[in-house]
């Protein structure tokens, strides 16, 4: 038996809840921390950090199988569907850690068309009213209010970015940011800003820093506001705001009827990363362009004959524009979902390490040892001996692996990304998790083949507390 995609584990904490209500609408409605916990628990990659105040539910990594369509298969499971909403608006949700009060909602997690079953070209109607947004390649910025002060943060809170903005607002007083802002959290609603900057390139080029309105968010219901009321708001006090493209006015857009067409159109145009495409239902998609992908050096590594290019496209973060440039041709190849199928092995295990290694600090501090004796303890085992050396000091006796397990991941993440230059380091990088066997071969097309082909016979198993998906073997 094997299980599909990361459901939605067992909780005694919801019982009574009701959920059937709370799952009536597109987006979860009043989230709690408590909803964060129950929505993530057990799954790879997501992080619950507490800083400063803030109480942050947010992912380090993911894969084609963390989150799992909210809405099919669910219509006797209410629970599962609800938090499986809840899962993909934990992506920079932010919490006052004094009162749960829910202080930043920036955008829940959307795909790119063709990425998902659920977002084939096939079931997007054009005729439905949406807003044509141009993609703008920078880094998601958004105000919030703890304890009544003001602050500016990205996915996680208030960083480094937040002092390079706040420079900028004072730079910059004819645009009233700060009322903007207050005016729009007085109502409970989280404006979120496109922060470019030649200080913090992606991929584009910006010759001078600028915060760009994207949309504002209602944090109770996850309503978008709508674009009109959002760009009238923009106006009032001087935003800059994300150009909106009228597809009826543009030379080549103009032409599309439907979304293949639209996909087709804008996968050709230059000068552009691409457009968000947000339908007043909620619905939300992505379109990149050719263009932009030859700029960002998206490559063919998936046809690489060589394992360590297949390792380097998913530790670099780069399958999931590489998924977005050959979606756009139509459906995903079987070479490239069998990746997918190996990301979620490689992260897996980078996981599992983690906590192995963290686990293993706690336990040596525990016992009393100091640095100097790791080098001749032969309890640590070989694989975790570098990551135990790094994170010595930093990891108490008392602390949890939670605590940790972000930092530590990354670090790892980090040292398999170097040891993926050369074809000749890739032993090292499974040593480094300590699974010689873990190997991208075309053994992972026949595990995808029966994947596929036992999904026929995939049953969806209810019980009063947790979902889930098996194939019968």
């Amino acid at each position: 038996m094997r299980n599909i995609d990361y459901l939605v584990e067992s909780s005694t904490d919801d019982i009574g809840i009701d959920y059937k209500t709370r799952n009536q609408h597109y987006f979860p409605q009043n989230i709690t921390i408590q909803d964060c916990r129950n929505a993530i628990r057990g799954v790879d990659g997501f992080r619950e950090t507490v800083r400063n105040g803030i109480v942050c539910f947010n992912y380090d990594f993911c894969t084609k199988y963390t989150f799992p369509t909210p809405y099919k298969g669910f219509d006797h499971d209410p629970r599962t569907a609800f938090l499986l909403k809840v899962r993909r608006e934990c992506r920079g949700l932010l919490f006052s850690q004094t009162s749960g009060k829910l202080i930043c909602r920036k955008l829940h997690k959307f795909f790119n068309i063709n990425e998902m079953e659920e977002t084939n070209e096939n079931n997007i109607d054009l005729s439905e009213p949406y807003v044509l947004l141009e993609k703008i390649d920078g880094s998601l910025v958004a105000p919030m209010l703890l304890d009544g002060v003001l602050l500016w943060g990205s996915k996680s809170g208030p960083t480094e970015i937040s002092a390079r903005v706040e420079r900028y607002q004072k730079k910059n007083p004819n645009h009233l940011f700060n009322e903007f802002a207050k005016y729009w959290l007085d109502q409970d609603c989280t404006p979120m800003f496109e922060w470019t900057s030649l200080q913090n390139q992606i991929i584009l080029p910006y010759e001078q820093d600028c915060l760009t309105l994207l949309s504002i968010r209602n944090m109770l219901t996850g309503d978008y506001i709508l674009h009109d009321l959002v760009k009238e708001s923009a106006e009032k006090y001087q935003i800059p705001i994300a150009k909106v493209i009228n597809p009826k006015e543009h030379n080549e857009l103009s032409k599309c009827e439907t979304a293949a067409q639209m996909i087709d159109t804008v996968k050709k145009l230059k000068g552009v990363e691409g457009y968000i495409i947000k339908f007043h239902s909620g619905k939300t998609y992505k379109m990149k362009t050719d263009w932009y992908f030859n700029l960002n050096h998206t490559s063919e590594a998936f046809n690489s004959p060589y394992e360590k290019d297949i390792w380097n496209l998913v530790l670099s973060n780069q399958l999931d524009d590489t998924i977005a440039k050959v979606s756009s041709l139509g459906s995903v190849s079987l070479k490239l979902q069998s990746i997918q199928l190996f990301a979620q092995d490689l992260f897996e295990a980078v996981e599992k390490q983690s906590k192995v290694a963290i686990l293993k600090v706690i336990q040596l501090k525990v016992d009393g040892k100091v640095r100097k004796h790791l080098s001749t303890d032969r309890s640590i085992d070989e694989s975790i001996k570098k990551v135990v050396f790094q994170f010595f000091d930093t990891i108490d006796e008392y602390d949890k692996v939670d605590q940790h397990i972000s930092t530590v991941s990354n670090f790892i993440i980090e040292k398999l990304k170097q040891l993926t230059h050369t074809k000749n380091k890739i032993d090292d990088a499974r040593k480094l998790l300590g699974n010689p066997n873990l190997k991208f071969t075309d053994d992972y097309i026949d595990k995808l083949n029966n994947l596929n082909i036992n999904n026929n016979n995939t049953t969806i198993t209810t019980t009063t507390t947790t979902t889930t998906v098996t194939i019968t073997e």
